[in-house]
């Protein structure tokens, strides 16, 4: 008969689940709230005491005063000072020393300066004393030329520009020629051309009657047209023999190039 008790209705219905109420979400920004088992857990920040400035005593107790002027001494450490000595601290890196400068490159070297130029030898030469026959015959052609170009055009620039390009065509021959040689460089003044070359510039240098000829590279056309610079010869201070002193160390002779090609001739079989 136990067994075929029916069960209670009380046991048999369900029970009604409970709804947990969900707690709001706390706004972007605010701070979270401590769930209560950790707040009573918390304890109360302590304040720090502030450190208390030592006075110096002297041998009978006295305190010293404070001199004007003078910095307070520090304070001694604390007990909070040992918490924050037991905190490892990062060690400092130490910088590689660097390698000395070479003395070329150290400011503190004098620039080297070039020594000066030493002037070997210095004349002037006029060649319009020398041949006034000629002067005079190429002056009277100029003129001539000049009143027959103003006969014929009745205008009066074209006897100035006749004249502007005689003057500088035949400028060498009227005007002075001042000469300076110096160990490195060949300076040529005139009243309308000047040359300042250096004596690597040129080639070689020929022999003429009258002067010497140092000439630039003949193998191309620039050198071709500009020719060179004339030594010419003066009877008391630039002879021959002076100028092939000071010319022969520095350049090369017609005569050496001649002997060099004739070698590469025959090396070539040609």
């Amino acid at each position: 008969m136990a067994d075929n008790q029916l069960p209670n209705a009380a046991e048999t219905t369900p029970k009604p689940k409970r709804r947990r109420r969900r707690r709001p979400k706390p706004a972007a920004g605010a701070p979270r709230p401590t769930p209560p088992e950790t707040r009573a857990t918390q304890k109360p920040a302590q304040k720090k005491p502030a450190p208390v400035p030592s006075t110096p005593q002297t041998a009978g107790g006295k305190t010293k005063a404070s001199q004007p002027g003078s910095a307070p001494k520090p304070a001694r450490p604390g007990p909070e000072a040992g918490i924050e000595a037991a905190v490892p601290r990062p060690k400092k890196r130490r910088r590689r020393p660097r390698p000395p400068a070479p003395p070329s490159a150290s400011p503190a070297a004098a620039p080297v300066e070039p020594a000066e130029e030493k002037v070997l030898l210095t004349w002037s030469v006029h060649l319009c004393k020398r041949r006034k026959n000629v002067a005079a015959f190429v002056i009277g052609i100029i003129l001539l030329t000049m009143a027959l170009s103003y006969y014929v055009y009745r205008e009066w620039y074209l006897p100035v520009l006749l004249l502007t390009i005689c003057a500088g065509s035949l400028s060498a021959f009227f005007f002075p020629i001042k000469y300076v040689l110096t160990d490195r460089r060949v300076k040529m003044t005139n009243f309308i051309a000047r040359e300042d070359k250096r004596w690597e510039d040129f080639w070689v240098y020929h022999y003429y009657h009258d002067g010497v000829q140092v000439a630039f590279d003949q193998r191309n056309l620039r050198g071709r047209i500009r020719g060179g610079v004339m030594l010419y010869y003066d009877d008391r201070i630039a002879t021959k023999e002076t100028l092939t002193e000071i010319v022969s160390p520095r350049v090369k002779s017609s005569q050496e190039i001649k002997k060099a090609k004739e070698k590469e001739l025959e090396k070539t079989g040609i």
